[in-house]
């Protein structure tokens, strides 16, 4: 992640070098820098975000393809650190974490190459976290009233089958231990 802080950077003068030297395209600029200096972007929040600006359409073309030519912007880098952070973070399924790149449309491709390297335990860890978190707020209990609960709430967040039955295993299994 690279922070510019002014138009002194070398950024700065590669961009406008070759091109009119206006308030608009400075401030452009300004923007599209300022938003990427708090966390990566993909190309679609930074399109949107310069035109929530209200920034000419050539004007935002220019900045996100000189962005890209430099490496700013990386909508392959930018889905590798969502899916690092919402895994590790808000321990979001690797279906959830699919959803939610779709919503800043990575291509899908891109989703595809960076949830492949997420291995089906991280996958279980994360449920598993999560059925533990719901039974401390729901009690806990071996009926099929609580088993289907708790496995609606983690299909409903996106987890496979397959990972829904291990947690629901392990978590009854633990419960009948410390009995």
């Amino acid at each position: 992640m690279f922070i510019i802080k002014s138009r002194n950077d070398m950024c700065y003068d590669t961009y406008m070098d070759g091109t009119v030297k206006n308030k608009k395209a400075i401030s452009c600029m300004d923007a599209a820098l300022n938003y990427l200096a708090v966390r990566n972007r993909s190309v679609f929040e930074m399109r949107s975000y310069l035109n929530r600006k209200e920034y000419p359409d050539e004007e935002i073309d220019k900045v996100v393809s000189y962005l890209l030519d430099i490496s700013y912007l990386n909508d392959f880098e930018f889905a590798k650190d969502f899916t690092r952070s919402k895994l590790q973070l808000k321990h979001y399924s690797k279906k959830q974490i699919s959803y939610q790149l779709n919503k800043y449309r990575i291509d899908k491709e891109i989703t595809e190459a960076v949830l492949s390297d997420v291995d089906e335990e991280v996958d279980f860890q994360n449920a598993l976290r999560i059925a533990e978190k719901k039974t401390a707020h729901c009690g806990s209990g071996n009926n099929e009233g609580y088993r289907a609960k708790i496995g609606q709430y983690l299909f409903n967040k996106g987890f496979s089958y397959a990972v829904i039955r291990r947690v629901l295993d392990c978590i009854l299994n633990e419960e009948e231990e410390g009995r």
